[in-house]
């Protein structure tokens, strides 16, 4: 059994030391991660790539709409397993392993940990209205106050 289904990663990146199981996965990680190497381009924009699979994964989820990953609680289905990871771990299984360092609030996702320490800590407010110039916290808000202020 090789080192791939024993879960062993021998292979460690000099550069910045992740450790893959095998030395394939370690030099495209080295080109991509530190040398930049984007070689493949997409035929429908004009992302580029690392890797063929790169490629292929990013084709089928942007612009063929694929979501083979499918949760087997709900049925909702998504393009990429992390994120269909990240969905069964915060919403069925309840987890929140980001906790914010200044009042311990946890959430289920990082995102939502960054966008709690920017509005409730930092009381930041990046969204102005082009009417008035009032400011909110989140687009949602901005979309409210405009739909009920500035509605004709």
């Amino acid at each position: 059994m090789n080192s791939i289904h024993k879960g062993l990663k021998p292979f460690s990146c000099d550069i910045c030391q992740k450790t893959f199981s095998s030395k394939g996965y370690l030099k495209e990680h080295k080109e991509s991660a530190h040398l930049k190497l984007r070689q493949y381009s997409c035929d429908f924009c004009q992302g580029t790539f690392p890797s063929k699979k790169d490629l292929r994964r990013h084709t089928d989820a942007v612009h063929l709409k694929l979501k083979p990953y499918s949760c087997n609680c709900c049925g909702k289905s998504f393009s990429w397993k992390y994120l269909l990871q990240k969905h069964i771990n915060s919403l069925h299984k309840g987890l929140k392993p980001f906790s914010c360092d200044i009042c311990r609030r946890q959430f289920p996702v990082k995102s939502n940990l960054k966008s709690h320490i920017d509005v409730v800590h930092l009381k930041l407010r990046p969204f102005s209205c082009t009417v008035c110039k009032r400011s909110f916290s989140t687009k949602q808000h901005l979309q409210a106050h405009v739909n009920s202020v500035h509605k004709n």
